[in-house]
């Protein structure tokens, strides 16, 4: 059922014989053989055939400075490719304008995001048309359920920064960490990664890093994913104060002042629904996104510069935005805020990065 809190989801050598010549002194065979092959037994006779070893010692040689050129040879084209690939992204970074978009290292695609103001959060006006709409199908809910989105208040983000054009991806995370947790895998390559903690996006940030490609990767703070959500806009979603399943992945049945639609119950192809203002896609539903920051029940006491919320509130859970295909379009709102313990994994949540340049 949609409407059910989210919490309660869940190498071969050839081998040839060769001998000395006949007026070779034997002293010098067993010397000179002795010195390459002990310790194994060397034959002294004048006539012995001592060197049968000499061409397939040679060519294990040949074979090993042959795999160890090879080796240098791929790690000087990588150490170049990931030189070009950091000289790219800092000069784009340099002159970088609202909607840049650039590569990363592993495909992935970054838009700039410019610095600015909003109003982080939900007016009451929302907030009444929020509590009509979930009473739609649920008829219990009451205002107090909306008093983490409170009060609305003035963030300034000062810095523009990098968000993830789409969320990761299976085969980026795949790249990254040499496994795929999600449970959608036949959704493909190109489908949200779900079944992540907090604390894996974490090592898969930490891993990205060391790419080292002039970009410090981290998950985006809690006030930077509903700036760009809204992408200056102050309606409900990026697209209008309405939501249908034409729209963004979630349950259909469940609209938000629309009219009815499919619902495909899983993960869809990052890309897929339209994007924002931005040029972010999947702001709306396909799976949650995990946030930097600590969750506090409201907006009392937290930075209002966009940083993260680091120290004010339950330490154990952490911040999540933007719904899910398990979801109702209620949860889809640009200012609907989730929370789950730091461990927590499920195959409607997933991650999106945030970076700045080094």
């Amino acid at each position: 059922m949609s409407l059910i809190e989210p919490e309660h989801l869940q190498i071969v050598a050839e081998e040839k014989n060769s001998e000395l010549s006949s007026d070779s002194p034997s002293k010098n065979k067993t010397q000179y053989a002795s010195m390459l092959f002990t310790p194994y037994e060397i034959d002294s006779k004048p006539n012995a055939k001592v060197f049968w070893l000499m061409p397939l010692a040679t060519l294990i040689l040949l074979v090993v400075f042959g795999i160890g050129g090879v080796i240098w040879w791929n790690d000087s084209n990588s150490k170049n490719s990931n030189k070009n690939t950091r000289t790219k992204i800092i000069n784009s970074a340099d002159a970088a304008t609202a909607g840049t978009v650039i590569k990363n290292s592993i495909g992935m695609e970054l838009v700039y995001i410019p610095p600015g103001d909003f109003t982080m959060g939900s007016s009451e006006d929302e907030i009444k048309k929020a509590l009509t709409e979930v009473n739609k199908y649920q008829n219990d809910a009451e205002r107090s359920r909306f008093e983490n989105e409170t009060p609305p208040h003035k963030i300034s983000i000062k810095d523009g920064f990098w968000m993830g054009k789409y969320e990761v991806t299976q085969v980026q995370w795949q790249a990254i960490m040499g496994e795929n947790p999600s449970n959608f895998k036949e959704c493909g390559a190109n489908c949200p990664v779900e079944q992540v903690s907090w604390e894996n996006a974490q090592v898969f940030m930490e891993k990205l890093n060391a790419e080292d490609d002039g970009l410090e990767y981290r998950l985006p703070t809690e006030a930077e994913w509903e700036y760009a959500a809204r992408a200056g806009t102050t309606t409900a979603f990026t697209f209008s104060d309405t939501l249908n399943s034409s729209q963004a992945n979630f349950d259909g049945n469940y609209p938000y002042d629309s009219t009815k639609g499919r619902y495909i119950a899983r993960t869809a192809t990052v890309g897929s629904y339209q994007p924002n203002a931005f040029g972010l896609y999947d702001m709306h539903g396909n799976a949650w996104e995990w946030t930097q920051d600590i969750y506090n029940p409201n907006y009392q006491n937290l930075p209002t510069d966009g940083s993260a919320n680091l120290s004010v509130g339950e330490l154990n859970l952490r911040v999540l935005r933007g719904g899910s295909w398990y979801n109702s379009g209620f949860y889809c709102r640009s200012a609907y805020r989730f929370k789950l313990t730091s461990v927590s994994r499920s195959n409607n949540v997933s991650l999106r990065v945030a970076a700045r340049a080094k």
